[in-house]
């Protein structure tokens, strides 16, 4: 496609931007799960995952794809205004554990 501009397609899940094909490559999409827990994949082979949890304590949160490393980032918001921690000791590529009053989101990025 030859666009002017940047543009967002909504109904077709893609995003332009007339440039070189580094910047093409690296916010095309690999992989999507759209769903409540869900996750993106980019050329460039960054990720971004989110999702919801309703357990409270210690939650041992499964992300929808692996990371290739630990070295992600991630947070978590509290959906009934309390505090959401993330127990960075108990990270890995498939999972981190996050410790929680009340019911929360959070989202991750890494590769």
């Amino acid at each position: 496609n030859n666009r002017a501009g940047i543009e967002a397609d909504i109904e077709d899940n893609a995003l332009y931007i007339p440039a070189s094909d580094k910047i093409n490559s690296a916010v095309s999409t690999t992989g999507i799960n759209k769903a409540q827990d869900g996750y993106v994949k980019f050329g460039n082979g960054l990720i971004i995952q989110w999702g919801f949890s309703n357990t409270s304590g210690s939650t041992t949160v499964t992300f929808p794809t692996a990371f290739t490393s630990t070295n992600y980032v991630a947070v978590g918001n509290s959906t009934g205004g309390s505090y959401v921690v993330i127990n960075r000791n108990s990270q890995s590529t498939t999972s981190m554990t996050m410790s929680n009053t009340v019911s929360f989101e959070w989202i991750a990025i890494g590769y």
